[in-house]
């Protein structure tokens, strides 16, 4: 408790002071106006086979955003970047599906035909924009699963 109450303190009060920059620093949680927002994520491939069709083997993703104060209508999921060894993945509004299952928890949902290695983890950020300002909040070292 006391580990999380002091990454929440030193995020909150470092975050008036990160780049965009320094994204490859930023922890599994920001700050939504003084209030932490926390990022699981899942990463899969669908490689389960199917008859008649031809196989996709799409990137299916999960991402869950979670505030216990609850996260601010107005708050806008502007974009979501993959990061894989020197590779980078963008993911535009309209490539995502935003849903909403209660004020304090959201997902972040996507197929995408995004060729990720299955051995190495993944670097996921999710932007944010709310009254102007960009933010983001990031998990590392995400395993990529397979499902067959």
């Amino acid at each position: 408790m006391k580990k999380t109450m002091a990454l929440v303190m030193a995020s909150t009060a470092l975050f008036g002071c990160q780049s965009m920059n320094s994204q490859q620093e930023s922890s599994a949680q920001e700050a939504v106006y003084s209030q932490s927002v926390s990022l699981k994520s899942a990463l899969w491939f669908n490689k389960m086979p199917t008859f008649g069709d031809n196989p996709e083997f799409n990137l299916h993703g999960s991402l869950v955003l979670e505030q216990k104060e609850g996260l601010p209508a107005e708050l806008d999921i502007d974009r979501i970047t993959l990061h894989q060894g020197g590779d980078s993945y963008l993911l535009t509004a309209d490539q995502f599906e935003l849903r909403g299952y209660s004020e304090s928890q959201w997902e972040i949902a996507f197929a995408l035909p995004i060729e990720l290695s299955e051995t190495q983890p993944v670097d996921v950020f999710v932007y944010f924009e709310q009254e102007g300002n960009l933010s983001w909040v990031s998990e590392q070292g995400v395993t990529v699963e397979v499902v067959y």
